[in-house]
């Protein structure tokens, strides 16, 4: 099961929270001179860690919504070549042009258009291994490239007419287009979820007016009130992002 990173930011502000209603408890003898430590600071500050956090989380789960999106999309390219060059031998096209596109599916499958030579003590190195290149070529920006390929080299084919809409030039360019569209959704997305965390994290975790810091020196103003005020704050933990 996957760690959810936003689990100790959460637990973080979960604390503060309870450290807050504690030292409400406390009462009037809860004064300090450090304005930071306020009653009225600290809940500010708790807002404004939630509202980060909230911020956070909405950002993670459009990304979250946009890559699977996008891996549907994927998903897609496989199938959609094969029936394009299906397409393509029945058009009665020279057999070069349909060698030149299997070429390109092999690619999007990831597969070779030669199988790998087995290894041969005599004319491979004296280690007894062949160097093999991988031809996996199946990122998402490598994946595009050669769907654009494929329009390409169908675009100068004039055998190629099919009647399936959905495999006509123009369609297979709004499909392509769509795919593109999804990618710079997902890294939009992306950008947007850095920036919510970095905010977050500013807030959380600043070295001086974080709220990691401020519950430390919550927890040291408390032991100036007396032993029982300082137990009622003490044990409640808060972690620092470089131990998360």
């Amino acid at each position: 099961m996957k760690k959810n990173p936003e689990t100790g930011n959460e637990v973080n502000i979960s604390n503060f929270d309870e450290l807050h209603k504690r030292c409400q408890a406390i009462g009037i003898t809860y004064k300090p001179s450090n304005e930071s430590i306020t009653l009225p600071a600290l809940a500010k500050l708790l807002a404004d860690a939630q509202q980060a956090q909230n911020a956070v989380n909405l950002a993670l789960s459009d990304l979250q919504k946009k890559s699977k999106a996008r891996s549907a999309a994927l998903r897609s390219i496989k199938p959609m070549a094969t029936r394009v060059i299906n397409a393509l031998i029945c058009s009665n096209c020279l057999p070069g042009l349909v060698d030149n596109m299997r070429s390109i599916l092999h690619k999007i499958r990831g597969t070779r258009v030669n199988p790998i030579i087995k290894l041969d003590p005599v004319v491979d190195d004296p280690n007894g291994k062949r160097k093999n290149h991988s031809v996996s070529q199946q990122s998402f920006v490598m994946m595009m490239s050669h769907v654009g390929k494929m329009i390409s080299l169908l675009t100068v084919i004039a055998e190629y007419h099919p009647n399936e809409e959905d495999l006509q030039i123009n369609a297979l360019m709004a499909w392509a287009a769509d795919l593109e569209a999804k990618d710079d959704a997902v890294i939009g997305s992306d950008i947007g979820l850095d920036s919510a965390r970095t905010l977050r994290d500013i807030i959380l975790y600043h070295p001086k007016n974080g709220l990691v810091k401020r519950a430390a020196i919550v927890k040291a103003y408390a032991k100036t009130i007396g032993e029982m005020e300082y137990r009622s704050v003490s044990s409640i933990p808060f972690r620092n992002k470089d131990t998360d």
